[in-house]
């Protein structure tokens, strides 16, 4: 929408370790975590390029197979997971990376 270069990406956590991304104005917490990792990454210092981090709203779906709203939940995360990586949008032929994952190795 903006126009801009910008990533989307999907990270995983086991719910009873990391349930909660935490309060925006606290950095002790997994949103704090994720924001200064990408910071990192970048070599960018938060205070001097605020924003580059976004989490939208209902950006975190739990999948229990446990639980009876199992397939929804489910079923949500893939239509988020579409959303994210909808071929319309992308730019091919540019030298960017349209898609991509972890370089570490397992």
């Amino acid at each position: 929408e903006s126009g801009k270069c910008h990533y989307h990406i999907c990270l995983l956590f086991n719910k009873d370790a990391y349930y909660h991304l935490g309060d925006y104005d606290q950095d002790d917490n997994l949103r704090g975590m994720i924001t200064g990792a990408w910071y990192s990454a970048l070599r960018l210092e938060r205070d001097d390029h605020p924003g580059l981090v976004h989490f939208p709203e209902n950006c975190k779906y739990v999948l229990d197979t446990n639980s009876t709203d199992f397939q929804q939940n489910y079923q949500a995360l893939l239509t988020r997971l579409d959303y994210l990586t909808k071929v319309e949008s992308k730019v091919f032929g540019e030298g960017d990376r349209n898609f991509g994952c972890s370089q570490i190795e397992l």
